[in-house]
């Protein structure tokens, strides 16, 4: 198979998990689903894939890439593009995590998240935000960085699973989390 051929496969299968993961919880998504969503049949599958887990850590990384796009000069920018991003993909985010708050899908999402973290603090496009400055001048910056994580996806979490927190409230909850992230170090 030439690299086309392999790239539209992976992108079928691909397409496929995302449309799936809007749809229904991972846990309840199964390798004949997304073959058949594909239009592939299951040995397909497994010539590119080992799993779904397999697809999800795929295509988590640009789901996440996009939470964090635009330029952040202020705190503000990187709360309020993470929270309308979130806002945008609710259903994903719930059905990425489960009904039983899988500890593994956490994990992943910290971890892609602390990825794009760097990524963004590495490529110094642009001024950082005051918050991603101050993790660059932390004692441990690679802690500080995945502690930032856990907050960023905490964020996203409570956002995606309270329903009374819509479009309208937005700025009212950014202003909540940019309290609790005020620098009250000297």
């Amino acid at each position: 198979m030439n690299s086309n051929s392999n790239y539209r496969t992976r992108k079928l299968i691909t397409d496929a998990m995302i449309e799936l993961i809007n749809e229904e919880s991972l846990e309840q998504i199964t390798i004949d689903k997304i073959a058949q969503r594909a239009h592939v049949n299951r040995s397909t599958f497994y010539r590119y894939y080992h799993s779904k887990y397999d697809v999800f850590d795929n295509i988590l990384p640009n789901q996440i890439e996009e939470a964090f796009e635009g330029p952040w000069i202020e705190d503000r920018d990187l709360v309020l593009s993470l929270v309308k991003w979130t806002n945008t993909n609710r259903k994903m985010i719930r059905n990425m995590i489960g009904k039983d708050g899988s500890m593994t899908s956490f994990v992943e999402l910290m971890h892609t998240v602390t990825n794009a973290i760097n990524q963004k603090i590495a490529a110094k496009d642009g001024s950082l935000p005051p918050m991603l400055n101050r993790i660059v001048k932390a004692n441990y910056p690679e802690i500080a960085v995945e502690n930032f994580a856990v907050f960023m996806v905490q964020i996203v979490l409570v956002w995606s699973m309270h329903n009374e927190l819509t479009s309208d409230n937005i700025d009212q909850y950014v202003d909540d989390v940019l309290l609790l992230l005020e620098n009250k170090t000297k």
